[in-house]
């Protein structure tokens, strides 16, 4: 499983949290655990209390922003998304 995270760019310096650019958590590791057996898969850095403030800070500005964007444009956002999942299915 290992493998596959680094084939994929995810193994190692994994974050928590995201703010529209990678932050650097302080907070407690966070350990997944593969349920076939038992093996740790990777760790995530959990964020601490600045990191969560920074991200609920730019989810806000987020918002305000995307409900500026005008019902038409929102929804081609969100059907190019749902295109992206139905993708990503197909692929496995």
């Amino acid at each position: 499983m290992i493998d596959i995270l680094k084939k994929a760019g995810a193994a190692g310096g994994l974050t928590g949290a995201f703010s529209g650019s990678r932050l650097s958590c302080t907070g407690p590791s966070i350990q997944s655990v593969s349920p076939v057996n038992g093996e740790a898969i990777g760790e995530v850095a959990g964020a601490g209390p600045g990191q969560v403030e920074t991200v609920i800070a730019k989810a806000v500005e987020a918002f305000a922003a995307w409900r500026r964007t005008p019902a038409p444009k929102r929804g081609e956002v969100v059907r190019q998304i749902g295109h992206l999942n139905g993708f990503r299915r197909c692929v496995g």
